[in-house]
């Protein structure tokens, strides 16, 4: 079973209960996020490097808590909390989202946090971005860092997606991550995409 949860919602907003995505996945806003098919990875399993400005959920898919308050208007939040058996590697995530209407175009700004205690460093994820919708065409652009013992990541990313119509989106995407700690490490993807 890869994620098994359950929820219940009303007037006081949603609480998940359960091993599922923590509430990064719903706030955060990467350019990556744009292609229906995201590119995979294709780095070394000694890289220290990001693949997008996502931020790194530490607690996975782990049991977990999660809260999302009502929305207030165009803004939505939410919190998740995974306690660890030995209470020593807890991790608590916080998000927010606000969209609103400009001139026609849809403006949506998000970020997430997240935090994970350890005993020497602890690690932090962080990410923020914007997406605007305007007709046919979508931009997307997200930032984020990520720091933990030995680690100094920082990464940035760009999509744009354009509905060609009858079904058909072409999509494009580029993201640039570095590490500062190791000097000389750095990342670079792009991408495009017909749907």
């Amino acid at each position: 079973i890869n994620e098994s949860s359950m929820s219940i919602a009303g007037g006081f907003g949603k609480v998940v209960l359960g091993g599922n995505d923590s509430v990064g996945d719903n706030f955060g806003i990467a350019g990556t996020d744009v292609p229906s098919e995201e590119g995979g990875s294709s780095l070394p399993s000694s890289a220290s490097i990001g693949t997008n400005s996502d931020i790194t959920p530490a607690s996975g898919d782990s049991s977990k808590i999660s809260y999302f308050l009502p929305a207030m208007g165009g803004l939505t939040m939410g919190v998740s909390h995974f306690t660890s058996l030995a209470g020593t590697t807890d991790s608590t995530e916080y998000g927010a989202r606000y969209t609103m209407d400009a001139g026609g175009a849809t403006v949506t700004i998000g970020g997430a946090s997240g935090t994970t205690e350890a005993a020497t460093k602890d690690t932090d994820s962080q990410n923020v971005g914007v997406k605007i919708a305007s007709g046919n065409i979508t931009v997307a652009m997200g930032n984020g860092m990520y720091e933990a013992v030995g680690e100094d990541r920082e990464s940035t990313d760009f999509g744009v997606p354009y509905n060609m119509g009858n079904g058909m989106v072409v999509a494009a995407y580029t993201v640039d991550s570095d590490d500062s700690i190791d000097t000389g490490e750095t990342y670079t993807r792009s991408g495009i995409e017909l749907a």
